[in-house]
C-alpha cells in the first residue's frame, strides 16, 4: 500500500489519512482532513455519518482533482463496530462514484492487519483485494 500511495503522490494525488485505531482518532482525522471547521463552522464532539457524507462531497473534492483516502487500522474500527465501519466504507464508495461524474478520482485504501478480512458490499459493490494481494498465498495464507 505504501508504494501505491507514494506513486499516487508523485502524480499529484491529494492523500487524506484517516486513523481508525479509535473513535477519537477517527474523529480527529476527519476534522483535519476534511477541513471540518471551515465547512461546518465548528468541530463535532462525535462523528456524525450524515455530516461525514456531506463533508466528503466538498473536501478534498473542492481542492483536488485526484485524491486517495487511506483508512489506517480500519480493522480496529470494524472490530469495535462493524456497522459503523460499513458506513464509513459506504460513504467513501459512494463519494468515489460522485467524483467520477465530474472527471475527478477518489480512491479509498483500506488498511487491515488480518489477511482473511472480508466485508459486505459497500455501495452495493464488492470490496476486492488489490492485485498484489489477490491470492491467499500473497497474503501469507
Amino acid at each position: 500500500m505504501l508504494q501505491a500511495i507514494q506513486t499516487l503522490e508523485k502524480i499529484e494525488y491529494h492523500v487524506c489519512h484517516f486513523d481508525c485505531s479509535s473513535d477519537a482518532a477517527l474523529l480527529a482525522s476527519a476534522v483535519k482532513e476534511l477541513k471540518w471547521e471551515a465547512q461546518f463552522g465548528s468541530c463535532p464532539d462525535m462523528l456524525n455519518f450524515d455530516a461525514l457524507n456531506d463533508a466528503v462531497r466538498s473536501e478534498p473534492f473542492d481542492t483536488a482533482d485526484n485524491a486517495v483516502v487511506v483508512l489506517k487500522d480500519f480493522q480496529k474500527l470494524w472490530d469495535r463496530d462493524e456497522r459503523q465501519g460499513f458506513h464509513v466504507l459506504d460513504i467513501f464508495t459512494s463519494a468515489s462514484r460522485d467524483y467520477l461524474l465530474f472527471g475527478k478520482h477518489l480512491l479509498t485504501f483500506v488498511h487491515v492487519s488480518d489477511p482473511r478480512f472480508e466485508t459486505q458490499k459497500p455501495g452495493a459493490l464488492p470490496a476486492w483485494w488489490n492485485g498484489r494481494e489477490w491470492f491467499h498465498k500473497d497474503r501469507g495464507i
